[in-house]
């Protein structure tokens, strides 16, 4: 059984990657579906996580996958965000549970093909988090392009934001 708040999580970002909402609304509108407090809480983390760290999070699954987002399901690209987030930033949920409700939340979502796709990418991360491949800090504090690289994907700041810095 795949946890609600992780189902809910998968519905708001599905809700805001297609533009039918922004992520407040989104949010406001997947917690009347969530009974209990912590599942609120916990789907708002999720999605409002995957927003903030985006780039990096996509880094990681081209990095992983070696495909480009372009070439992946935009349903398994939701699920393969909220689960490598969940695995890297919230430590109080293990990594099976994480790994095992992406791979439900993948047959759910029709997808059955992918399942074994998804479940190596996130086994990968889970096992490499300790040295992931992000760009380093720079150690020349001149090298603009490094200190872009690091900033835009790494930190996940807007690339036009820190190119301003």
């Amino acid at each position: 059984m795949i946890a609600l708040a992780r189902v809910a999580a998968y519905e708001i970002l599905r809700t805001v990657s297609a533009g039918d909402a922004d992520l407040p609304a989104a949010i406001a509108f997947s917690r009347g579906g969530l009974r209990d407090d912590r599942d609120r809480a916990l789907a708002a983390e999720i999605a409002t996580g995957v927003q903030r760290w985006r780039a990096a999070l996509d880094h990681l699954i081209v990095a992983f996958s070696k495909r480009s987002l372009a070439r992946l399901d935009s349903e398994i690209v939701e699920i393969l965000r909220l689960s490598v987030y969940q695995l890297l930033h919230l430590t109080r949920v293990p990594a099976s549970a994480v790994v095992d409700d992406a791979v439900n939340l993948v047959r759910r979502a029709g997808k059955t093909s992918a399942t074994g796709f998804v479940n190596a990418i996130l086994r990968q991360v889970s096992r490499k988090r300790d040295a992931l491949p992000l760009p380093a800090r720079p150690a020349d504090p001149t090298n603009r392009a490094a200190a872009l690289e690091y900033l835009s994907i790494t930190l996940s700041h807007p690339r036009w934001l820190a190119s301003r810095w």
